[in-house]
């Protein structure tokens, strides 16, 4: 309930205003500018890995700006790109995905293109790259019954996926 003097009611609204663009400035800078492309708790449930990207323009572009960040952080921990420790960054071509191969061993998959932060190991765990381009997916089966009755019609053809 706001007092009845104007100077007071006035005073009270506008102590409001900088809380109001704290809060917008705070949600701004954590959420509206970094998407999380995955997070994964570690088996032993102590650490989690979050892959983050920024997808704006940011006050604090990271190491790599609009690249992939890699942040390990206690699972209690908000914010891992404010709190946990950076353990890559860089740029991949198309998906990327991460994966627990041990308590204390973390890959990260994807189709490295430039590295602005080599993998490291943080908080104990050892963190590796798995740069390797990944497979194509296999076409549907109707179209494979299609590549394979064109190559059966023309053997000799460089339609040919053998």
């Amino acid at each position: 309930m706001l007092p009845k003097h104007p100077l007071a009611r006035l005073l009270c609204k506008l102590s409001l205003l900088p809380f109001a663009w704290f809060a917008f400035l705070f949600w701004f800078e954590n959420f509206a500018i970094w998407e999380t492309r995955a997070s994964i708790d570690s088996p032993a449930g102590g650490t989690t890995a979050h892959l983050l990207s920024l997808i704006h323009e940011s006050s604090k572009p990271g190491h790599a700006p609009y690249g992939l960040h890699l942040y390990l952080a206690p699972a209690w921990l908000p914010l891992p790109q404010h709190f946990g420790e950076l353990a890559f960054a860089g740029y991949c071509k198309g998906e990327a995905a991460i994966a627990w191969q041990a308590a204390d061993r973390l890959v990260i998959r994807c189709d490295a293109r430039k590295i602005r932060t080599p993998p490291t190991s943080r908080r104990g765990i050892r963190v590796e790259l798995d740069s390797r381009p990944q497979p194509a997916p296999a076409p549907p089966p109707a179209v494979r019954q299609v590549q394979e009755m064109l190559h059966q019609s023309n053997p000799d053809s460089p339609t040919s996926s053998r």
